[in-house]
């Protein structure tokens, strides 16, 4: 009998293949696949593609014969199985970046799982980039992603340049001194003027010129953080 949901048939009689409950599964998901293709029934594509039982076989089938398919399935957060297939065997970019990220912050993933993946995917620079924002589960993960932007001067100078931010950014947000606070403010940098945004020691004339942001990146979260911080001081008093 089919898995619950795969045919919604009343009774479809299917030749299983294969003698494993794993081969029996996705020939399962490989029938389904085809009746849904005859019957026009597309819509129920993209939940076949993230079965478990999914071999490969059938997903290159599957978007052999719907190549449009791909750029939704780039989107979707899992399963693993469909994600490393889409890649290894397509390069999507998506894709690459939803397993790198993974790899890089969870504790759970080794890092030589990530040295291996960047290895095959060094020359993605726009996951290279993406990586830059997230901090890394273990300090030798950050070594090994610096290592591989090292061939990448572009991509190299961008981590640079958000890691220095981020340091402003705690600096401000830590600073317990209105002096410190007022010549942080004056250099006019967005993460300087985020983590004054955000410091609960901030003036409030400080926030209230922060509220006023305008011409630079990021200005609208430095608006709503500094209103938010506003509020709690309205609050306080």
């Amino acid at each position: 009998m089919a898995e619950p949901g795969l045919i919604d048939d009343e009774a479809v009689e299917i030749e299983l293949i294969g003698s494993s409950c794993t081969e029996v599964a996705g020939e399962l998901v490989r029938r389904a696949f085809e009746i849904h293709i005859i019957e026009g029934r597309e819509d129920r594509l993209p939940w076949l593609l993230t079965h478990p039982s999914l071999t490969r076989g059938v997903m290159t089938q599957i978007l052999a014969a719907n190549p449009a398919m791909l750029r939704d399935l780039g989107h979707q957060s899992g399963p693993r199985k469909l994600l490393d297939f889409l890649a290894e065997e397509h390069r999507y970019p998506e894709a690459v970046l939803t397993i790198a990220k993974d790899l890089y912050t969870s504790p759970d993933a080794s890092t030589a799982d990530f040295r291996a993946f960047l290895a095959n995917h060094a020359d993605d620079e726009w996951m290279l980039k993406s990586l830059a924002h997230l901090a890394a589960s273990a300090p030798e993960k950050e070594q090994e992603l610096i290592a591989v932007l090292q061939d990448h001067a572009g991509a190299y100078d961008y981590f640079i340049g958000i890691r220095r931010g981020q340091q402003r950014e705690k600096r401000a947000l830590e600073a317990t001194s209105e002096t410190t606070m007022r010549e942080l403010f004056e250099t006019g940098d967005p993460a300087a003027l985020r983590g004054l945004a955000r410091n609960p020691l901030t003036p409030e004339l400080m926030l209230r010129d922060l509220v006023r942001t305008e011409g630079i990146k990021g200005a609208r979260e430095i608006r709503r953080l500094a209103s938010q911080s506003l509020r709690r001081v309205s609050k306080a008093s």
